[in-house]
């Protein structure tokens, strides 16, 4: 009927001190009926408590009545830093997340995070651009789709000394 169900913060400092500001970008509603939400968040690193937080892909578990199941700022031991764009549910034993891994360059690589259901990493995977091609200098995919078992994912991508951004979809 339109009326809202519920409405919670999720990955709260109130209750994560060791992250600020998260953002969620999407949300897939899960063969469980529960919901996952991808996005960012700073986080500190767990060697340093209390210290700098970094922009970190993040990745919350919410079951159908709002209450949060878990959070997983993705990459703390791995030091990854980047976003998280979307998920997909890839059976139902684990999800693979999208993102962006910022790397020291001026550019983001894009970046594939595998995880079960309880929210523990599994691996990761950066795809460097120039594995695409070799004439681009960064990017990312910015949404995935899973058709037949096949993994479909399009984004911006960025070539030398162009003044605009290809949108490329891969498969």
């Amino acid at each position: 009927t339109g009326e809202v169900l519920w409405k919670m913060p999720y990955s709260s400092g109130y209750v994560h001190p060791e992250g600020a500001i998260p953002l969620g970008n999407k949300v897939l509603v899960t063969s469980s009926g529960d919901y996952l939400i991808s996005g960012d968040v700073y986080w500190e690193d767990p060697w340093n408590p209390g210290g700098p937080k970094v922009l970190r892909p993040l990745f919350v578990l919410v079951d159908s009545t709002g209450t949060e199941k878990w959070v997983l700022p993705f990459g703390l031991y791995d030091t990854i830093h980047g976003t998280g764009d979307n998920a997909l549910e890839i059976s139902n034993d684990y999800f693979i997340g999208i993102g962006s891994y910022w790397t020291n360059q001026e550019y983001v690589e894009p970046l594939f995070m595998r995880f079960n259901l309880v929210g523990n990493e599994i691996d990761h995977q950066i795809l460097y651009t120039n594995q695409i091609n070799q004439d681009l200098i960064g990017g990312s995919f910015l949404y995935s789709e899973l058709i037949n078992s096949e993994l479909f994912s399009g984004g911006v991508f960025v070539f030398p000394n162009s003044n605009g951004y290809p949108i490329m979809e891969t498969r």
